[in-house]
């Protein structure tokens, strides 16, 4: 409907066209992970594993542009900047495959080895966004992926551990780079400004004049243009909702956000009553909603709505872990109370359906 009124009709067909298909596509990849907990395990694996690759062709990077151009942009090479988001995501699978592991009585440290090279690898692109997605999908993993109910054990884990992290990246602060150290830690200079926050603080500015000029419905899908750049984007999300398609289109996408999230938060509230059988799946859960959190975060910062499409694909995935997460039924035998995410249950039951329902 916003391409109807856009003042950009053709790129904003262009861009709705790709937004469609391209979250269709990521539905649909959310779709393989249907009731099946073990693929989610397998993926967040292969997350894990992918940091590696990424590592690798950093490095080839710094070999080839030297350690000097870390941290600007530039044409001629491929800043490792533009991948410090799938660098964030593969240390979460780092911390997700350590956990399910711990959680099955295997001691592994060895899953975390990535951490520290991903770290360095966030540090040296001088990302600040990729930085504080990667910090908040951290407190939601840490705080989720707990056995314990108390919430003050629960902060006072997380913040250990955190605590830890920010230590090392202090450290490692002195041995940056110099124009990274100044990326990571701008000043009010014009110099600091005429770079990238000063480019996206001018471009959520503008964002927000458009906004507040047509407030309901917005100057139409495509129609954000800076500079006399078509198809620019605010670096927020939600400023290009509002600046495109107004209060309506901000309230669609955040509504359906909202209802994935509260069907998803039925499964969880289901699963933390289950039994130990099921906590590396809980892990896996908590995991991924860690990773969900961190593309919202980092839409905040970066690329427009397509670009953020992972997004769906992370809510989809959470959405297929829970299949029946509509259907929560409490079984009682004896003094058991078993709770399970699971189909209508009617009539009575045989011990072995109990039994079988629970470790599903």
């Amino acid at each position: 409907v916003g391409v109807t009124y856009s003042g950009q009709p053709e790129y904003g067909t262009f861009k709705a066209t790709a937004y469609i298909l391209e979250n269709a596509f990521m539905v649909s990849l959310a779709a393989l992970f249907y009731g099946d907990p073990d693929r989610i395990e397998r993926f967040l694996k292969a997350l894990a594993a992918s940091g590696w690759l990424l590592g690798l062709i950093a490095g080839a990077w710094l070999l080839e542009a030297g350690f000097e151009m870390m941290g600007r942009l530039h044409p001629e090479s491929y800043n490792p900047l533009q991948f410090a988001r799938s660098v964030a995501m593969s240390i979460i699978g780092c911390f997700a495959v350590f956990l399910i592991r711990y959680r099955r009585g295997e001691f592994r440290p060895t899953a975390l080895a990535f951490v520290p090279v991903g770290l360095g690898l966030m540090l040296l692109s001088g990302g600040k966004g990729p930085l504080l997605s990667l910090v908040a999908s951290l407190i939601v993993l840490i705080f989720l992926a707990q056995k314990t109910r108390s919430l003050a054990v629960r902060a006072l884990r997380m913040g250990a551990i955190l605590l830890v992290l920010a230590a090392g990246a202090v450290a490692a602060f002195p041995f940056l780079p110099v124009a990274v150290q100044e990326r990571l830690m701008p000043t009010l200079s014009q110099t600091a400004y005429a770079g990238s926050i000063g480019a996206r603080i001018d471009r959520m500015a503008h964002g927000w004049r458009m906004f507040r000029e047509a407030p309901i419905l917005g100057h139409g899908t495509g129609s954000f243009v800076f500079g006399g750049q078509i198809g620019d984007y605010p670096h927020n999300i939600l400023l290009e909702l509002l600046s495109e398609n107004g209060l309506i289109g901000l309230f669609l996408w955040t509504g359906l956000l909202c209802v994935g999230l509260l069907a998803v938060h039925r499964g969880i509230r289901s699963q933390t009553r289950l039994s130990s059988v099921a906590q590396p799946t809980a892990v896996a859960t908590a995991a991924v909603t860690a990773l969900l959190v961190l593309s919202i975060v980092a839409a905040m910062f970066s690329f427009n709505i397509v670009g953020n499409s992972s997004i769906w694909f992370f809510l989809g995935m959470l959405y297929m872990r829970h299949p029946g997460c509509g259907a929560v039924r409490t079984v009682h035998r004896g003094e058991q109370d078993l709770t399970a995410c699971a189909p209508k249950l009617t009539g009575p039951v045989a011990p072995e359906a109990i039994a079988g329902v629970h470790v599903l």
